[in-house]
């Protein structure tokens, strides 16, 4: 998935289609991590925006999560000062 798709309305550098990773938290904790997902990215900035079909899409992914997701352990620490 690639080609220009705009300009960024961060810093007016110009968007590409991506497909990105994103991670979902819910008051602070992580909820899920979603990827392939369709995103303009900025070439400059690095901002991604989403179309609203997309939200929709993820928004109902996310609330239809349950046990049969797929789920992986990940390491956590604390960064050493």
């Amino acid at each position: 998935m690639s080609g220009k798709s705009g300009s960024c309305i961060e810093c007016g550098g110009t968007l590409c289609a991506k497909l990105v990773q994103k991670v979902f938290t819910r008051k602070g904790r992580l909820i899920a991590v979603i990827s392939d997902i369709p995103a303009d990215v900025c070439e400059q900035c690095g901002a991604k925006s989403f179309k609203i079909a997309v939200v929709k899409k993820l928004e109902t992914q996310l609330s239809g999560m349950n046990r049969s997701a797929r789920k992986v352990e990940v390491p956590f620490a604390e960064y050493a000062a």
